[in-house]
């Protein structure tokens, strides 16, 4: 029973894990990002064609000298790319 117990633990650290809201930058130029999740603020420097994880929910994007967007669910992935930010496609397979 223990054994099930940890595997199950397990499971659901990898499956929860496994969503975050991804930021890439794909201008040729760094951008100063300041993350806001729920009352907790971090800035990062996203290098010129860097992508990284911002936050394991839903947060605000704030781009310096860009703009500002909000990611309202884990699976959301957002570029940075010609000066402006926006949602991220998926490629059609």
């Amino acid at each position: 029973m223990k054994k099930i117990v940890i595997a199950l633990g397990i499971v659901l650290l990898s499956a929860t894990s496994a969503f975050a809201v991804e930021l890439v930058n794909k201008d040729s130029q760094p951008h100063k990002v300041t993350i806001t999740e729920g009352e907790n603020t971090e800035e990062i420097d996203l290098a010129a064609g860097a992508s990284q994880t911002v936050c394991e929910s839903t947060c605000q994007i704030d781009v310096e000298g860009i703009g500002s967007i909000n990611a309202t669910t884990p699976e959301d992935s957002f570029v940075i790319e010609e000066g402006k930010i926006s949602v991220a496609t998926v490629p059609n397979i």
